[in-house]
């Protein structure tokens, strides 16, 4: 935060982390038609990213990594 930001205005950035769904098409179709428009409603975001090919950290990697700006 620097110093001209207050807590209010402050950036935030959500992180969501998916392991591999059993049904990959039906997760896709889901995700897309449902979770992608309930995020777009979110007040004030900036910037929505999805990377479908995350390199791993620690262990397996994730199928997919959404952040949320």
């Amino acid at each position: 935060m620097t110093a001209t930001e207050s807590p209010a205005t402050a950036p935030v950035r959500f992180v969501v982390m998916y392991e591999t769904p059993s049904d990959v098409d039906a997760f896709e179709r889901h995700y897309d038609e449902v979770h992608i428009p309930l995020a777009k409603q979110l007040p004030g975001l900036r910037r929505y990213t999805r990377s479908r090919q995350p390199a791993p950290v620690r262990g397996a990697p994730y199928y997919l990594v959404v952040m949320l700006d």
